[in-house]
């Protein structure tokens, strides 16, 4: 309707019956050729997947973020129970007097 409303005023003797009855500015009839159609066809399938793609990224794209939370928590807890662990074994270590000792030439 944009093109018919900017073309009126060149044409205003022909009249805007003539104007619309040209298949070239009517808007019922689709003047796509076949390849045309095809490759808008084609361009809606690949936006389609493309639509697929970014949602599917999306979800990888959470999953990959709860993961990394995860690691870091298991590898916090690690430190910990590492840290744990030689407290405990430091303390429960019997402790050595120099008397107790084996003298080095024996």
């Amino acid at each position: 309707m944009l093109v018919v409303s900017s073309l009126l005023p060149r044409f205003s003797r022909l009249g805007p019956r003539i104007l619309f009855d040209w298949p070239v500015y009517n808007e019922k009839r689709s003047m796509k050729s076949p390849k045309d159609q095809q490759v808008e066809e084609r361009l809606t399938e690949v936006e389609c997947l493309l639509m697929h793609l970014q949602k599917t990224l999306s979800d990888l794209n959470e999953v990959v973020i709860e993961q990394s939370k995860s690691i870091a928590k298991l590898q916090r807890e690690c430190k910990q129970l590492a840290s744990d662990f030689r407290q405990v074994r430091e303390s429960s270590a019997p402790a050595r007097r120099a008397e107790d000792e084996i003298p080095p030439h024996y």
